[in-house]
């Protein structure tokens, strides 16, 4: 790698980055300082303090887990499945599905809206974890769908036909053969698939209610008539990043290795 190329990606690094200094630091900064300096401050605690009286993060932050860790779950176990067939047998219309699957991701999210929300009221399902971790499983799945057929077309059939030879059945040999070696690829769709969950507004700020309402939506509470508190802004941005830090730092090594797992053949 040329000086050159190490230049623009430590600049296009510290690009992505500063934003999400600056907004940690000023989480730990008092009012008269939020936009006096940057770095030369007396840092304090209080506006965490101030957060947790104005609203019950926690109970936001377990919403958002449970919505989050479900989508991530079910949409990867329905995704692989379906990848895995996509990958591997050919039938009908195949290749049209598959761009029907595209397509779904192609359409804005706000069109959905109102069908939905009629059908989701019509069901009971607005307001219940079971509903949003439904819905949002049908908008990720298509996602997964994609990337899993990505990493199953990189694992050589024959490892599984060897094994259908020994005995196995294709759903054993799936289960044992073909799912261990795409555990990074499910890995990198599972971090991805809980990211865009977590950080989902549209249908999150619609469908939820005092039942079930996530982070995204409780931080703009902070925006009143009194004023916008730019810190506990801050402080709620930065606690609501710190689950996806700590997920993807722990599972860096299988998310480096998935992102380029499926990359020889599409």
């Amino acid at each position: 790698m040329s000086r050159k190329t190490e230049g623009i990606i430590i600049i296009l690094v510290v690009l992505f980055i500063a934003p999400v200094i600056q907004m940690v630091l000023m989480s730990f900064k008092q009012p008269l300082d939020l936009f006096s300096t940057f770095l030369f401050f007396k840092p304090t605690g209080a506006t965490y303090v101030d957060l947790f009286s104005r609203l019950n993060l926690t109970y936001f932050f377990k919403n958002s887990i449970i919505i989050a860790s479900g989508t991530s779950v079910l949409s990867v176990i329905l995704g692989a499945v379906a990848a895995y067939s996509f990958a591997r047998y050919n039938f009908p219309m195949r290749k049209f599905l598959l761009f029907m699957v595209l397509f779904s991701r192609m359409l804005p999210p706000v069109a959905g809206v109102v069908p939905l929300f009629l059908v989701m009221r019509r069901l009971g399902f607005t307001d219940t974890y079971g509903g949003i971790i439904l819905l949002y499983t049908a908008f990720q799945t298509p996602f997964v769908i994609w990337m899993m057929r990505g990493f199953f077309l990189s694992i050589p059939r024959e490892l599984e036909e060897a094994a259908v030879i020994d005995g196995c059945s294709r759903l054993t040999a799936f289960l044992r053969i073909t799912l261990p070696l795409s555990r990074p690829g499910l890995a990198a769709t599972s971090i991805f698939a809980f990211t865009l969950s977590w950080n989902e507004v549209l249908y999150a700020l619609i469908f939820t209610g005092t039942n079930t309402k996530t982070i995204p939506v409780a931080v703009p509470e902070l925006i009143g008539e009194m004023g916008i508190f730019w810190g506990q802004i801050c402080a709620a941005g930065t606690l609501a990043v710190l689950p996806i830090f700590i997920f993807s730092f722990l599972a860096q090594k299988q998310l480096i290795s998935g992102l380029t797992f499926g990359a020889v053949k599409g």
